[in-house]
């Protein structure tokens, strides 16, 4: 968490201190929502798992398209 705010451009000290306490609240705040493991699975298995399958896919298809574009052409049998 300080690692992240210290990557942060963020010189003044007391704007630094104030995102250190606006994570820790955030982090209290999201470990108080009422959730059991099976409301949890259904997010997976309905949000998380779909949506990060298509991100992974395209990524893929993108690093694939630029791959072969940028494949030197064959050299001749001298």
């Amino acid at each position: 968490m300080f690692l992240l705010v210290d990557m942060l451009p963020i010189r003044q000290a007391r704007a630094r201190n104030w995102l250190i306490i606006a994570i820790i609240f955030s982090f209290v705040i999201i470990s108080m929502i009422p959730v059991n493991e099976y409301t949890f699975y259904l997010w997976m298995y309905e949000y998380y798992f779909p949506i990060s399958l298509l991100v992974v896919m395209s990524v893929f298809f993108v690093w694939l398209f630029i791959s072969l574009l940028g494949r030197p052409a064959k050299k001749e049998a001298a």
